[in-house]
């Protein structure tokens, strides 16, 4: 079944609330990893100035308002929605994802592998590739013509 990868402008208003919340959860780990930094190259005897004041305060601020924000964003934005959803997409069974794996397999099986051994797992990834051939998009027809062009054509 083709679903659509249309969005109405509710789900893109949803995506652009849940990406903006993580690039806030970013700057603010970000300020806060800066933030510590400073202050052990100010308790070290180093000299930072009086601006670390103001990252304190701001360490102290912003980062309980990203957390609320992102407790706002489960219970009515469905960021955990958005979540599952990303998660899934990169980790879809028999996917992209998974014949790209399986192609990068046999890649480092027949580097890894010396004499006979060789010969035999390039025996397998022809008889994968000759059978997987339909269901290869043109990235991963690329791909395997890059590293395994001598086993399989484009």
């Amino acid at each position: 079944m083709h679903r659509s990868n249309d969005c109405t402008w509710l789900e893109i208003k949803q995506r652009a609330h849940y990406v903006s919340w993580l690039a806030a959860a970013i700057c603010a780990a970000a300020l806060l990893g800066l933030t510590s930094d400073l202050l052990v190259v100010q308790l070290t005897g180093g000299d930072v100035g009086a601006d670390l004041i103001g990252l304190i305060y701001l360490s102290a601020i912003f980062p309980p308002y990203v957390y609320a924000w992102r407790k706002y964003g489960e219970s009515s934005c469905g960021f955990l929605e958005l979540e599952h959803a990303l998660e899934a997409s990169f980790t879809e069974a028999g996917g992209l994802e998974g014949r790209l794996a399986q192609i990068a397999d046999f890649i480092a099986r027949i580097e890894g592998a010396r004499g006979m051994d060789r010969q035999v797992v390039r025996n397998e990834a022809k008889t994968w590739l000759s059978t997987h051939a339909e269901e290869l998009t043109a990235e991963e027809r690329e791909f395997v013509a890059d590293h395994l062009g001598y086993l399989h054509r484009r």
